[in-house]
């Protein structure tokens, strides 16, 4: 596919995910390939379209043409559910409505192939064993039934219009200037803050941008990919604990946790209207990359080590030097 015509499009070219894809596509060769699809903003060339909000009524023609690729990255993953309720469920139908809209165009359009970037909040919010592509979907959220409706859709409409499909389910992605609840993370150990965290022993699977960046692009070409459903991940779980010391080592930080039992903070969490907070705190949520490795002949090519560190670094070619560095952490 590089040395076609055909372009792939990005979809939510500016956001943190699509822009980080973007960087990477470019320096492995795919940029006078690339079409870029933003909600505002315009870059300094003529292949990026600024299409104001992706709804049921965005008009993809311009953005699609010569695509043969769609990557379809841009959602409100980071949406505040402190918002009111009314609000979050309208966005989140939103971004229903403009993905529908998206797949049914590129069918239309004759795409050959389309990445859709979901989330395991599909499979649901916890697990007492790491999900496979294969467990029956049971999202127990909001965001993880609006993300399993698309991908149902994307699958009847690729298969009816021939299009192939690649959905990509991922856990909470972390990087620099990472936004959402990773990015609240950060700032809790950057602040220093004591918190009752020492002895959590749950696990939890995470995911470096550059390590799905990776993953996605493996997926643009490769016949494997064909009709397929991938979990991604690090493939190194982490404790809440494992996590809070880990950040405080990539910024050179002190840790300041300390324990309290887990019933405790629970109830507290609970009185204070933070019972969510403390779910993903305390429970488990891991997946099995397995199949990606084996279908995709794919590896994590950076450890969690050089992922953490890499949040918080200004040389830019720090994770070229971290490389298929493996670290499995006890």
């Amino acid at each position: 596919m590089l040395n076609s015509p055909h372009r792939i499009l990005i979809t939510g070219a500016n956001g943190f995910i699509g822009s980080a894809l973007t960087r990477y596509l470019m320096e492995v060769g795919y940029g006078e390939r690339l079409s870029l699809a933003v909600r505002k903003g315009v870059r300094d060339d003529s292949n990026t379209y600024s299409l104001g909000n992706f709804n049921s009524k965005t008009d993809w023609s311009s953005a699609l043409e010569r695509c043969k690729v769609v990557i379809h990255a841009a959602g409100r993953a980071h949406l505040k559910k402190s918002s009111p309720e009314e609000s979050y469920l309208d966005s989140l139908e939103a971004d229903y409505e403009a993905a529908i809209q998206l797949v049914t165009s590129a069918a239309n359009a004759g795409v050959s192939r389309f990445i859709y970037i979901s989330s395991v909040l599909v499979n649901g919010n916890e697990s007492c064993q790491p999900f496979t592509e294969d467990d029956i979907p049971m999202p127990n959220s909001a965001a993880g039934r609006v993300k399993f409706k698309i991908e149902q859709e994307l699958c009847e409409i690729g298969t009816k219009a021939g299009m192939e499909f690649v959905i990509i389910r991922s856990p909470l992605v972390y990087g620099k200037n990472v936004p959402g609840n990773f990015g609240s993370l950060i700032q809790l150990v950057r602040k220093g803050f004591p918190l009752p965290l020492a002895s959590i022993h749950n696990s939890r699977s995470f995911i470096c941008i550059h390590n799905l960046t990776h993953l996605i692009a493996k997926c643009i070409e490769h016949p494997g990919a064909k009709n397929q459903v991938f979990m991604a991940s690090d493939g190194e779980d982490m404790s809440t604990t494992e996590l809070f010391r880990g950040l405080a080592q990539a910024m050179g930080k002190r840790h300041h946790l300390f324990y309290i039992p887990q019933t405790a903070i629970k109830l507290g969490s609970m009185v204070l209207g933070k019972k969510d907070l403390a779910d993903r705190l305390f429970s488990s949520q891991q997946v099995d990359i397995s199949k990606a490795c084996n279908l995709l002949e794919w590896r994590p090519p950076y450890s969690v080590d050089a992922g953490l560190n890499s949040c918080f670094v200004k040389n830019s070619d720090y994770l070229g030097s971290q490389i298929h560095r493996p670290s499995k952490r006890t």
